[in-house]
């Protein structure tokens, strides 16, 4: 499993997330996980974090020694307004 160190910069704000830090099998699963947990909802109109997958940057810092299927949240920075 790899660690990613994930960012957007679509959804700027208060109440918005700006990263997160994942743990994700690859670059493309990373950049589906919601920082608030599970898959992003992509069809949201209004999202605390970007509206589809190709707005997330998904960089890999490191590599983690546990597996985990559907990938995992090990923190995000959330704008509380």
């Amino acid at each position: 499993m790899n660690i990613y160190l994930l960012t957007q910069e679509s959804e700027t704000g208060y109440d918005t997330y700006d990263s997160a830090v994942v743990i994700a099998r690859s670059k493309a699963a990373a950049k589906k996980i919601h920082p608030r947990g599970g898959l992003a909802e992509w069809k949201n109109r209004y999202s605390c974090w970007a509206t589809s997958p190709d707005q997330v940057t998904a960089t890999l810092i490191g590599t983690a020694a546990v597996d985990r299927t559907n990938g995992e949240v090990v923190c995000a920075s959330f704008n509380a307004g």
